[in-house]
C-alpha cells in the first residue's frame, strides 16, 4: 500500500511540474506580446499596494479603466494578471469582494525581494 501511495504522489508531482512548466511558459510568451499592458498593470499594482498594504487584479483592472486604458484590457484576457503578480509579489489570501463573479481573488503584497 505504502509503495502505491509513493508511486500517486510520484505522479501527482510530475504533473504538478508539468503545470508550472505550462503555466511559465503561457506566462513568457504574454510578456512578450502584451508588454505594456503589462508593465501598465505592474506600475498601478506598485501603486496600490503602496496605498493600500495589498492588492488584488480586479482593483488593478478597475484603475486600468478608469485611467483610460479600458481598450487595451478589451483586447486581451484577463488572465494576463498571472504575468502582474508573477515576481517580486506574495500571495497574502483570498477574498470575495464582488468582483470575479463572486468568486474569491488572490490578495497581493510584495515580496521582500520586489520592494
Amino acid at each position: 500500500m505504502s509503495e502505491q501511495l509513493d508511486m500517486l504522489q510520484g505522479d501527482l508531482d510530475l504533473f504538478v511540474r508539468e503545470q508550472r512548466v505550462e503555466r511559465d511558459s503561457a506566462l513568457n510568451m504574454l510578456e512578450k506580446t502584451r508588454k505594456r499592458v503589462i508593465e501598465v498593470a505592474r506600475e498601478i499594482a506598485v501603486e496600490l499596494v503602496g496605498k493600500h498594504g495589498e492588492v488584488t487584479s480586479p482593483h488593478v483592472l478597475r484603475v486600468m479603466r478608469e485611467r483610460g486604458h479600458g481598450n487595451a484590457l478589451d483586447a486581451v484576457d484577463a488572465r494576463f494578471m498571472g504575468a502582474v503578480f508573477r515576481a517580486g509579489w506574495l500571495k497574502n489570501g483570498y477574498r470575495c469582494d464582488g468582483a470575479s463573479h463572486n468568486r474569491p481573488v488572490a490578495v497581493w503584497i510584495r515580496s521582500p525581494e520586489g520592494v
